[in-house]
């Protein structure tokens, strides 16, 4: 399977539902760095890892951020997070997961735990 084809489900395993899909990993230094700056528009999530501050700068659109920490537990929530901003993270923060805004409201709290199911975008 050709990785760049690789994508995943993001589950909200506390609740067992889907939160969002798909979600692109960015693990490599300019993939965080460049993140979702430019897009026009935002059709996937990205999981930056490791990672326990973002900046929205040169975005077009706001976005809804989530602090993990261990095993993908819900650390802090930023809905509609303002172009423009740094954002830094609580302590124990691991990864950073950036969605498209209002994706989160009331399907994410504080001290849930997420899935990252990968799944082919062939399928």
């Amino acid at each position: 399977m050709n990785p760049m084809s690789q994508q995943f489900r993001v589950i909200n395993q506390t609740k067992q539902e889907l939160v969002f899909q798909p979600i692109q990993k960015a693990d490599r230094f300019w993939k965080r760095l460049l993140g979702l700056m430019g897009k026009k528009e935002l059709h996937f999530g990205l999981l930056l890892t490791p990672c326990y501050s973002i900046h929205t700068f040169f975005l077009k659109h706001e976005i809804d951020v989530v602090f993990l920490g261990e095993n993908n537990q819900v650390l802090f929530l930023i809905q509609q997070a303002q172009r423009g901003r740094i954002f830094v993270g609580v302590p124990g923060t691991k990864t950073v997961l950036e969605l498209p805004p209002t994706v989160t409201k009331g399907k994410l709290h504080i001290g849930d735990i997420l899935a990252f199911i990968p799944f082919s975008t062939s399928q």
